[in-house]
């Protein structure tokens, strides 16, 4: 459908703005209600029918989901670009070093702005102590990934037991004694 009989479908339908649409054969795709009061069409992967995402989707948030999922999903993230911004000039030996200084600088920046907010919410649910540990558990793990993916090189047995002493310090600190 295009965007602008969809929008004119969203402002128009039983004659009340915003009201409720009616679509024969449109589900939410989360709820599988027929009758949803907002949302954008999408297909299957399969192309076999539109279906939508219902008003619930609309009002989920990150505050409706618990504390450790957002936590660890923005530390995840956060070390995602802080792997690029410590190690992704590697692969770009020819590019001068001020460059890659600034360009790492720049990735750090986007670090950052998923790593405060990710300490923020996570404090009081865990300890300082914890976020580290959760926050060092995450980066080993995904510069593993880093480093095998994008910069080729090989995981030895002895990173990983290094890796594996980290994962126990991190279960010393977790533990209520």
């Amino acid at each position: 459908m295009p965007a602008i009989l969809f929008s004119q479908a969203l402002r128009a339908v039983d004659g009340v703005q915003d009201g409720p649409l009616h679509y024969p054969g449109l589900v939410c795709y989360q709820c599988q209600q027929a009758r949803v009061t907002s949302g954008l069409p999408l297909l299957r992967p399969n192309g076999a029918r539109a279906i939508f995402f219902c008003h619930r989707w609309k009002t989920m948030s990150l505050q409706s989901l618990p504390v450790p999922v957002v936590t660890i999903g923005l530390l995840i993230c956060s070390n995602v670009f802080m792997t690029f911004a410590w190690y992704g000039h590697l692969r770009f030996k020819a590019l001068p070093l001020l460059v890659a200084v600034l360009v790492s600088w720049g990735i750090a920046f986007f670090e950052y702005m998923l790593q405060v907010p990710a300490n923020r919410i996570g404090y009081g649910t865990f300890s300082a102590a914890e976020l580290k540990a959760i926050q060092e558990i995450i980066s080993l793990t995904v510069f593993a990934f880093f480093s095998t993916l994008f910069l080729g090189e090989s995981l030895r047995w002895n990173h990983i037991a290094g890796f594996a002493l980290i994962v126990a310090a991190a279960f010393l600190i977790f533990k209520k004694w």
